[in-house]
């Protein structure tokens, strides 16, 4: 019998989807939270990516958009835009909510939601992909939005983004014979990405960059690598005033460069640090109008 006070499971459920309502996420995307037998019962994270049917399918939908595409480029794409899903939904619920969410194979749900084919697209349809959670008790919560997270809390956000890509990770090396270092630099990359999206949004770079450090570069986690880090280059042009920018330099590849009209990415860890900056400031001059 209830004593009236809270359901602690429905207070936890009640703040992380009101977190996860507040966080805008691009391109039509949606992340809930759903601890409903029926969305058990769904596609969760596990079963999915657990099925090499299903992870067959998903290279063949990857190869659509890049014809002649190898299976090793296949997985880093597609666990590429897995990434870039739930990293806009976790680097702001860490950031700005302090919440980490259990990230357990069977906590989390992908729900896909079929699009509009853009014209000459001959592959099969386009999708987007939705993140459910399925757990209401966090992993870890704690602190204050205006303070930086405690080390607990980010120690604790690298177990759980551990547990959670380490079997689809063992499962694409597998498949693909690329190392497993080599999703994991994805990995990281796409953490360090989101936590500096993150900290410009909310005026918090040096915060969100050291966090993200902190996280990426834990001694012995399979997330560290020397080549990911922080640098700031200068946008201005002549007579202009400085206009620096933080970005982040990648530690790993994914493989564009290996696909037929393919290149190396702007920020790619295989390229030297001068090209690397001379065509950045190039594009992000172009992307803010201020003349290539």
């Amino acid at each position: 019998m209830s004593d009236g006070s809270p359901d602690p499971k429905e207070t936890d459920r009640h703040r992380l989807q009101a977190a996860l309502e507040a966080i805008a996420l691009p391109g039509g995307a949606r992340a809930s939270c759903d601890i409903s037998e029926a969305a058990r019962n769904g596609l969760t994270y596990q079963a999915y990516f657990g099925d090499d049917v299903a992870l067959e399918e998903a290279f063949a939908y990857q190869r659509s958009f890049c014809e002649g595409a190898d299976r090793k480029a296949c997985a880093t794409f597609m666990l590429s835009d897995y990434l870039a899903t739930l990293m806009a939904v976790l680097a702001p619920l860490f950031v700005i909510h302090r919440i980490v969410p259990s990230l357990a194979p069977d906590d989390v749900a992908l729900r896909f939601q079929t699009q509009a084919t853009p014209p000459g697209h001959a592959g099969p349809p386009l999708r987007r992909m939705h993140v459910c959670f399925l757990s209401p008790a966090h992993a870890a919560t704690g602190g204050q939005a205006e303070r930086a997270p405690a080390p607990e809390l980010a120690d604790r956000f690298r177990s759980e983004i551990e547990r959670h890509f380490a079997p689809l990770i063992s499962r694409l090396s597998a498949l693909t014979g690329l190392a497993p270092a080599a999703f994991w630099r994805l990995v990281a990359d796409a953490i360090a990405a989101a936590f500096l999206m993150a900290g410009r949004e909310i005026g918090e770079e040096p915060m969100t960059k050291d966090l993200a450090l902190k996280i990426v570069k834990g001694a012995g986690s399979p997330l560290h690598n020397p080549q990911l880090h922080f640098f700031e280059l200068d946008l201005a042009d002549g007579s202009e005033p400085p206009r620096l920018m933080s970005f982040r330099g990648r530690g790993g590849c994914c493989r564009f460069y290996t696909v037929e009209g393919g290149k190396l990415c702007t920020t790619c860890v295989l390229k030297a640090p001068a090209p690397r900056d001379r065509d950045l400031r190039s594009a992000m001059r172009r992307r803010l109008g201020l003349g290539g």
